[in-house]
């Protein structure tokens, strides 16, 4: 509705970029139709703001989760958070690219700053999460998971990873 209403207004193309990226990320529609639309539009949000830190995070998921190509990804997210350093989302999927690329300890420290950014996201604590069953820190993930149950009883994603990290504990019936 606001590109109806505005076709230059870059910052909803970066909210489409963003839903597309997800909606691959999750497989919630086809990942090989959603990235390109999701690419699609954050280009066009560039090409209205160069400048928009906001359309770079789905331009580096799609780097990351599409077309594989980490060096691209990194870029994008750099680019992101030296435009917009308090942009929380934008740390937040860094950090998700971080944990994928093994890179646990960085991913950590990338969510920890996520979540000091948005305190009260239960989908951060959830991300903080993920991150810490990638290090292997199972018990700090599980609590952190349970703080975005806390904050967001009906967030999924805390949920999700509050289950793979009780299973890493071996508590296999809670989780």
């Amino acid at each position: 509705q606001a590109l109806a209403r505005d076709p230059g207004f870059a910052l909803a193309y970066a909210g489409a970029a963003d839903t597309w990226a997800v909606l691959g990320f999750y497989s919630v529609a086809p990942p090989g139709e959603v990235f390109p639309k999701a690419k699609q539009a954050a280009r066009r949000a560039l090409d209205l703001d160069p400048s928009l830190a906001e359309a770079y995070p789905a331009l580096a998921y799609t780097a990351t989760y599409h077309d594989w190509d980490w060096v691209e990804a990194e870029e994008a997210f750099r680019r992101a958070i030296e435009l917009h350093p308090g942009y929380s989302n934008a740390h937040m999927w860094h950090g998700n690219f971080l944990s994928v690329m093994g890179r646990a300890e960085e991913a950590i420290a990338t969510f920890e700053r996520a979540l000091a950014l948005d305190p009260l996201s239960g989908l951060k604590y959830a991300a903080l999460g993920w991150g810490c069953y990638f290090a292997r820190r199972y018990q700090r993930g599980a609590e952190e998971c349970r703080r975005g149950v806390e904050l967001e009883p009906a967030n999924v994603v805390a949920h999700n990873w509050l289950t793979v990290n009780l299973q890493g504990l071996g508590h296999a019936d809670a989780a």
